[in-house]
Parts: C-alpha cells; sequence; structure tokens
C-alpha cells in the first residue's frame, strides 16, 4: 500500500492512522479525526477538511502523481509515530478518564506537576 486514506466526519483517534505511519505508508486523513494530530502535512501525510470531496480527490491525486515522493516519505512517517504506540495511547486514555471522573490520582499528580 502506498498511502492511507481516512476520509473520516469523526473520529476519536484511530490507530489505523499511527498503524500505517509505523508500517511507512502517509496517511490522508481529515481535520475530524484525531489522529490528525500525528500527521505532518507534506511529511507523513495530508489533512483535509471533513467533506470536501475535492480536497480528497486532489490529494490522493497528489498522491499518485507523485509516487515517488510518497514512497520516499517512509522513514519520516515511521520515525513520526514513535510517540503514539500503544503504551502510551492506553497511559494518555487513563490520564483523559481520570481527568473527567475526578479521580484522585489524577487530581494528586495535577497538583504536584503544578
Amino acid at each position: 500500500m502506498d498511502c492511507l486514506i481516512l476520509p473520516s466526519r469523526l473520529d476519536s483517534f484511530g490507530m489505523v492512522v499511527v498503524e500505517a505511519m509505523a508500517a511507512g505508508v502517509p496517511v490522508i486523513a481529515t481535520s475530524a479525526a484525531g489522529a490528525a494530530q500525528a500527521i505532518k502535512p507534506g511529511v507523513n501525510g495530508w489533512i483535509v477538511e471533513p467533506g470536501d470531496a475535492r480536497a480528497l480527490v486532489s490529494a490522493m491525486r497528489h498522491v499518485c502523481a507523485q509516487i515517488a515522493r510518497v514512497r520516499a516519505m517512509r522513514a519520516d512517517c515511521i520515525a513520526s509515530v514513535e510517540d503514539h504506540d500503544w503504551r502510551r495511547y492506553r497511559a494518555r486514555a487513563i490520564e483523559v478518564i481520570g481527568s473527567l471522573a475526578g479521580s484522585p490520582e489524577h487530581t494528586e499528580s495535577r497538583h504536584v506537576a503544578a
């Protein structure tokens, strides 16, 4: 595969994005995908607005027209997702859920860090 396309209208954080990049595959995703935060446009993928079919088609055409450049993005893709493995994803999820639930562990660590 040369490129993953994830034209989500709403997505909390599709691990498929970082899994593709970890395999050296650039991604075209929408800004509505939570994993868009891992995309550096032109470095490891491209971001389009959800529902913007023209922008999506344009990005896909760009990939086809620049396939050698897209394939050369492999190392940048792999390097860019080192901070997005499952262990770190789980730790961030626990932190967010803890903050929403008002857990004492999260509250205490927040005060210590301040």
